[in-house]
This record gives C-alpha cells, sequence and structure tokens, in this order.
C-alpha cells in the first residue's frame, strides 16, 4: 500500500476513535452485549461520567497523536496489521491514547473491535467493513 493511502487508513482509525469522544453516543448499540436493564445502567454510568465533562481540542490532538503514533508503529512492523479494542472499558493502546489526552476513558463502545490492514487497505469494526467506504 503505497504512504499516502496508508496514512489516510491511519487517520480513518484515528478520527472514527476521537468522533466517540466529541460525539458521544448513548445506548444499546454502544453497550456491547448488554440488554435491557443492564444496558440501561450502563447508559447511566456512562452518562453519569460524560455527560458534564468538556473535553478541549488540545486534549483530543494529544489523543489523536498518541493513537496514531501507536498505530503506525504496529502498521510498519511485517505484519502490517493493527488492533484496537474495547471490553468493559478500554483496553492498549486507547488506554495510553487517553492517559496522554488526560480523557477519562469513558466515551468508547463496549465490546467493540477495530481492525486495521494495511496489505489489503482494509478497516474492520466488529467484523464490519468501514474502510474504505
Amino acid at each position: 500500500m503505497e504512504a499516502k493511502n496508508v496514512e489516510e487508513l491511519i487517520e480513518f482509525a484515528v478520527n472514527w476513535w476521537a468522533n466517540h469522544i466529541s460525539n458521544t453516543k448513548y445506548g444499546d448499540d454502544q453497550n456491547g452485549q448488554l440488554e435491557g436493564r443492564e444496558s440501561l445502567l450502563a447508559t447511566f454510568a456512562k452518562l453519569t461520567v460524560t455527560k458534564n465533562k468538556t473535553v478541549t481540542v488540545e486534549q483530543i490532538e494529544a489523543f489523536k497523536e498518541s493513537l496514531k503514533k501507536i498505530i503506525e508503529d504496529e502498521l510498519s512492523s511485517p505484519r502490517g496489521m493493527s488492533y484496537i479494542s474495547t471490553d468493559w472499558g478500554v483496553e492498549w493502546p486507547l488506554s495510553d491514547a487517553c492517559i496522554v489526552g488526560q480523557i477519562e476513558p469513558f466515551y468508547f463502545p463496549m465490546k467493540t473491535g477495530m481492525s486495521i490492514d494495511k496489505n489489503n487497505g482494509v478497516i474492520t469494526v466488529n467484523q464490519k467493513e468501514i474502510y474504505p467506504e
């Protein structure tokens, strides 16, 4: 894959995660495999932590730069792949990017996995292709 296209691939992935900070979503589709009352409680907990918090542009930019660097490093390996996921909370590398950006780790959807494949130029989230669009 050409360097320009790899940059675009990385930027798409980073922006996908950053969008969850600047445009936080709440509801069943953000709560992984939870249903009913458990999903409602998870949504309420997320609202409690994030609703009245202000995240600055500088924090989001620091988050994005950190995540971008990690993805670049992973894609430069012979495997040419990166995997970013959340379970009930964020996992590495999102956790590191949140620390760098001083951002609470509760903005992201639960039970979500993103696979970035440089060799094929594809990004999937929960096994659904989201890039190229």
